[in-house]
């Protein structure tokens, strides 16, 4: 079995995959700001985060202990930021849709100013608290490609740090799903990314640098908490057990017969 740490790691790199969500929290129409910067020997990408690039950041709040085992137990005390970064569909069909992530554990609230320490996913867990997972590719990527290809793109943080901050009280929204409408609580946080990358398939590290801007939710009514907790527990059952399409659940959290 997968560790506790690289679990909640794997649910950030499905959880805003669903096409649902990112059409419920309208990523086309708020991708946030900001700009990262992935610098590998000489060779430096620059992503902007806006619409008029085409890329988004999109975070969520999650508490532990709502969480689909074994993850509830392990993290039942702690507060979960998962953080997506992404193509825009309209924007760029033919590219990956997701190209970040990051996940940050906190034992307490996510303040005004907080800093994570970023570490491996699959190393040694004293703790999960102040812990960070970073993973990124190329912002490029086509969708298409061969899983030789996947691996050799994707890094990992191996250490750095990412400081959160808060920059405005969280607001009350209900967003439309269906024929229901969903309340949560959104604020706008601040992240400073600075971090050492790696890949066991290059033998180059890279570095990401940047600061971001961008929405954060977390749920507030009994439907907009299933939303999320079906489509975290969907990615995430073993061997797929329990698994329905995007437009079941949609069905479901919306109050529809199947």
């Amino acid at each position: 079995m997968a560790r506790p740490f690289a679990l909640i790691f794997s649910l950030s790199l499905s959880l805003f995959a669903a096409e649902s969500i990112q059409q419920t929290f309208s990523v086309e129409q708020n991708p946030g700001t900001g700009t990262l910067r992935l610098k590998q020997g000489d060779k430096e990408e620059v992503v902007q985060i806006g619409t008029l690039e085409g890329h988004y950041a999109l975070g969520m709040f999650l508490r532990g202990n709502r969480l689909p085992p074994p993850m509830n137990e392990e993290f039942k005390d702690l507060l979960i930021l998962q953080t997506a970064f992404g193509n825009i569909k309209a924007k760029h069909p033919g590219l990956v849709p997701q190209f970040g992530t990051i996940t940050l554990a906190s034992a307490g609230k996510m303040g005004k100013l907080k800093t994570f320490k970023l570490r491996p996913p699959m190393g040694r867990e004293p703790s999960f608290k102040d812990a960070g997972l970073l993973l990124f590719t190329s912002a490029k990527f086509p969708l298409e490609q061969n899983d030789q290809d996947k691996l050799k793109g994707t890094y990992i943080a191996k250490s750095g740090d990412v400081v959160l901050r808060a920059e405005n009280k969280p607001d009350k929204v209900e967003l439309p799903f269906g024929e229901k409408s969903l309340t949560f609580n959104r604020q706008t946080i601040r992240l400073d990314i600075s971090g050492e990358l790696v890949t066991p398939f290059n033998p180059q590290d890279m570095r990401i640098t940047g600061r971001v801007e961008f929405p954060v939710y977390w749920p507030v009514s009994p439907l907009a908490e299933k939303l999320v907790m079906d489509t975290a527990a969907e990615n995430l059952s073993p061997l797929g057990s329990g698994r329905a399409t995007s437009q079941q659940k949609k069905r479901d959290v919306s109050g529809q017969k199947k």
